[in-house]
């Protein structure tokens, strides 16, 4: 989910396309996932506002994924 100013702004959820032989992995797909999404959203919010967009924070369960990304 991407909020901006307190409101949310999108949500998705899906299977993944590919399988993931760890939890770990399936983690971190998922991460790159979000990250992918967020600077589609980002850009497409930069087009609309004409002004930069704050940075944004991503949340994950697996401390594994994390230390990768």
């Amino acid at each position: 989910m991407f909020q901006l100013r307190n409101g949310s702004i999108t949500w998705r959820c899906q299977k993944q396309q590919s399988v993931a032989t760890s939890r770990c992995e399936a983690e971190y797909m998922a991460l790159a996932m979000t990250t992918n999404h967020h600077l589609w959203v980002k850009r497409r919010l930069q087009e609309l506002l004409k002004q930069d967009i704050p940075r944004a924070l991503s949340f994950g369960d697996s401390n594994a994924a994390i230390d990768i990304a």
